[in-house]
């Protein structure tokens, strides 16, 4: 189902890059482009070259990036069919869960290509193909300090709360705000500006208060534990619909970014012809 919405696209590209769905057989250079990720280790979950393969093979979702004339793959993000559970993302109270929810993560540019506009050129297309489906929506979600995902992902999609992982895998035992996008019509309380100010905090305990507090200021919300390796996750989620016109984000020794969210002109049966944001 992912490989038919994901249609190849390539006229709106950036650099006459060509949008792809990368097959089983290129699965070793999709494993060397992650391979070369030096940024830190929390920002981006690196799979293995079987994991890779797995995905592909058993359908669990695809691949999906962009490839220059050449043919080599230049950037690359897996777009997935949640199971749930699922360690990171609990359907939030306003949507049923009799449904299928995707994933996206583990979205990388290749180093000569980043500023560019590759990967939100990216989740424009991918987005633009998947409201054609039957899925509910799409959750994503970035370490709280990763300024570049952070800024693409809320590009799109909504901050919906946040994943308190120091209870859970190793090398993941951080803070990620979630984000997620859904592909039904809701009603949504509308934020002009959400600012998240974690200048402050001196540690994650501080970053949890500040993420709990700032919440609660906004919507009701619920949390759930949810077992993950030999621990927990602690996903803490809004009960209602939000959406935010722009959200600020600012960390120690950083400038601030504020990020303006990005509307996606989608028409089909779901919304009616409108700007879905």
């Amino acid at each position: 189902m992912l490989n038919e919405l994901l249609k190849t696209e390539s006229k709106n590209n950036p650099n006459n890059l060509e949008s792809h769905i990368f097959d089983l057989n290129r699965s070793q250079e999709i494993h060397n482009l992650y391979q070369s990720y030096d940024g830190k280790a929390e920002f981006l979950y690196i799979p293995s070259l079987n994991e890779i393969q797995d995905v592909i093979k058993l359908h669990k979702g695809c691949y999906y990036g962009m490839q220059d004339k050449a043919g080599n793959i230049v950037s690359v993000m897996k777009l997935e069919k949640l199971q749930l559970p699922s360690p990171f993302f609990v359907p939030p109270a306003y949507e049923k869960e009799d449904g299928q929810f995707l994933g996206l993560s583990g979205l990388l540019v290749a180093k000569n290509y980043r500023k560019q506009g590759i990967a939100r050129t990216m989740i424009t297309n991918a987005l633009n193909s998947l409201f054609q489906g039957n899925y509910k929506g799409i959750y994503a979600d970035c370490d709280y300090r990763n300024v570049a995902s952070f800024s693409t992902l809320s590009s799109f999609l909504n901050f919906a709360g946040y994943a308190d992982g120091r209870n859970g895998a190793e090398g993941e035992k951080t803070i990620y705000t979630t984000f997620y996008l859904s592909f039904n019509k809701k009603d949504q309380m509308v934020i002009p500006n959400l600012n998240l100010d974690f200048t402050k905090c001196k540690d994650l305990e501080e970053v949890n208060h500040l993420l709990q507090r700032k919440m609660a200021t906004l919507v009701s919300f619920s949390t759930h534990k949810v077992n993950y390796a030999d621990g927990y996750n602690l996903l803490h989620v809004f009960d209602e619909a939000i959406r935010q016109d722009t959200i600020t984000l600012s960390l120690q020794d950083e400038k601030p970014v504020t990020i303006a969210k990005k509307p996606l002109n989608i028409s089909n049966n779901k919304t009616q012809g409108r700007q879905y944001e």
